[in-house]
């Protein structure tokens, strides 16, 4: 809602504004951050600065605007069913952390979309957009002195305290033994999800799992070929990492027939049992390093990922300037630091696995 009306524009003035300016802006809200992310071109700064400014701290929460967004995204959930690899982990999630906001889908649930009124919207951002806790990211063609300048004046009045603390969160453990879900889905394809506790985004194994993750899922990855090319086991198959400020996720996906169910899970917990037992090549590590540096380099070619970047890592404590850091991070893990990684996290006595597909069920 943020980008949908302010205390001075309306939602179609607005648009028209950051139309004119060759933009873009959106409000955003994920496991870790909510916030406001804009784009123009630089020779429109200071209209572009003064738009922002005024989303970031006065978003006016119309119920006309409210209304049309909730028929949006109600209809958005009840789609999701219509992609099983994610509703297959939105399974996995919510069995994965079922005491713990991770476990919730981050665009809601039908029941509270329905009954948000205007009111629990601005408690919410109130609650939220406190000053005190506020990061502000900018990259571009740009003069560093007059955009620090023209930004504090553009943000002078936000005095915003937080009406209410965040709640402190209980650590994350893993799972106490093996749990299922699952959902029948009467499709041609099988769709199971594996996922364990991970690390948080400021744990030094954090970089050890990056590499590990690599080494499984990549094209040239172990799973990729053992399951897919050797045995034919998957239509497709991945591995990711997915930190946060808790404990995070490390998961593995494969899309299978569903008469190879079986077999494809049993060449999961294989592979990834072999990762807990020895360490992997310096082949292995060697190109899974390259892969990650090149990919993160190339994914902060654009400047709103590298704003995005700055953003997210100052606010998780990481410092702005993480971008420096990060490869030589990658670089220092050794095959010792995966096998110490893969033993602490993929605990095969303490995952969750979700299987949506036909003939499945809880």
């Amino acid at each position: 809602m943020l980008s949908r009306g302010t205390k001075l524009r309306t939602r179609e003035n607005l648009a028209r504004e950051v139309e004119d300016i060759a933009g873009g802006i959106n409000g955003f809200s994920g496991w870790n951050s909510a916030g406001v992310s804009a784009k123009f071109l630089s020779r429109f700064f200071d209209r572009g600065l003064n738009i922002f400014a005024e989303v970031v701290q006065g978003p006016s929460f119309p119920d006309e605007e409210i209304e049309k967004l909730r028929k949006d995204i109600l209809a958005a959930i009840r789609r999701e069913k219509d992609y099983l690899p994610g509703y297959t982990f939105k399974l996995l999630y919510r069995g994965l952390y079922p005491n713990h906001p991770y476990g919730m889908p981050v665009i809601g649930t039908e029941s509270t979309v329905s009954h948000f009124k205007r009111e629990d919207l601005t408690d919410q951002y109130r609650r939220l957009f406190a000053t005190e806790r506020t990061i502000i990211s900018i990259v571009g063609d740009i003069n560093t002195d007059y955009v620090i300048e023209n930004a504090k004046a553009a943000f002078k009045d936000f005095k915003q305290i937080s009406e209410k603390t965040a709640p402190a969160l209980s650590d994350q453990s893993p799972p106490p033994s093996v749990a299922a879900t699952g959902e029948k889905q009467e499709k041609e394809q099988t769709n199971i999800g594996i996922g364990f506790i991970g690390p948080r985004v400021t744990d030094e194994d954090y970089y050890a799992m990056n590499v590990l993750t690599e080494v499984l899922s990549s094209q040239g990855g172990r799973l990729f070929i053992e399951l897919r090319d050797k045995q034919s086991l998957a239509y497709a198959i991945s591995a990711f990492l997915r930190p946060g400020v808790e404990p995070g996720i490390f998961a593995v996906y494969v899309g299978c027939e569903p008469s190879k169910k079986d077999k494809a899970i049993e060449g999961i917990l294989k592979e990834l049992k072999k990762t807990t037992e020895e360490k992997i090549t310096d082949e292995e590590l060697k190109r899974a390093k390259s892969s990650i540096i090149g990919s993160y380099e190339l994914e902060l070619q654009e400047v709103s990922s590298q704003a995005s970047d700055m953003a997210t890592n100052e606010l998780l404590g990481l410092g702005y300037d993480h971008f420096r850091k990060y490869p030589e991070k990658i670089n220092n893990v050794t095959a010792e630091d995966v096998l110490k990684a893969a033993q602490k996290y993929i605990l095969l006595d303490n995952y969750v696995i979700s299987v949506v597909g036909p003939g499945e069920g809880e």
